[in-house]
């Protein structure tokens, strides 16, 4: 038997009727049924901001390019976020990195400690200085920074190559 339903018109909110379910109805806090999260993120919150995308281009870089310069035979100093004042403005050298803690080896104190790596800042090298590439493409390579040029270094990098490398990009290596 065929049944004409067009004389009922658009369904609207207002003409809903709710169903029974044997289960009944128990809605979410979100209004979604989810998984906790530790960061209080779910993909179907509108409007969340997301750490893993940046809302506007370019934002958040501050944090990659202070987090991914750490490495090893490096020139540091001690900033003044550091808790421990006796540690702050001393100087050393990261012997390791594990995570963001980085093992620093003290001379003034002839000892290693291990510091968060956003309480560090790299030595910025001068004429002559061995020098490591801590962030860009050269990343992880060394030489001797031949001249600065503005905001960039000439650098002679083990093996014969002469680089333009921007100076931020480069650290005092360990004397």
């Amino acid at each position: 038997m065929w049944v004409n339903l067009n004389f009922l018109g658009t369904p609207s909110p207002a003409g809903y009727v709710p169903t029974p379910s044997p289960a009944g109805y128990q809605p979410s806090p979100s209004g979604y049924a989810t998984t906790p999260s530790p960061m209080g993120y779910s993909p179907m919150t509108p409007g969340a901001q997301s750490p893993f995308i940046p809302q506007t281009p370019g934002s958040g870089m501050e944090h990659i390019s202070s987090q991914d310069w750490h490495t090893t035979d490096i020139e540091v100093s001690i900033r003044e976020t550091h808790e421990d004042a006796g540690l702050v403005g001393q100087t050393g050298v990261i012997r390791g990195v594990s995570g963001g803690m980085c093992s620093v080896f003290l001379p003034e104190e002839d000892r290693v400690v291990n510091i968060l790596g956003e309480h560090l800042e790299p030595i910025i090298p001068k004429r002559g200085d061995r020098v490591k590439v801590v962030l860009g493409d050269e990343r992880e390579n060394s030489g001797v920074l031949l001249s600065i040029d503005n905001m960039e270094g000439v650098v002679k990098i083990d093996g014969d190559d002469i680089k333009m490398l921007q100076l931020r990009y480069l650290c005092k290596m360990k004397t």
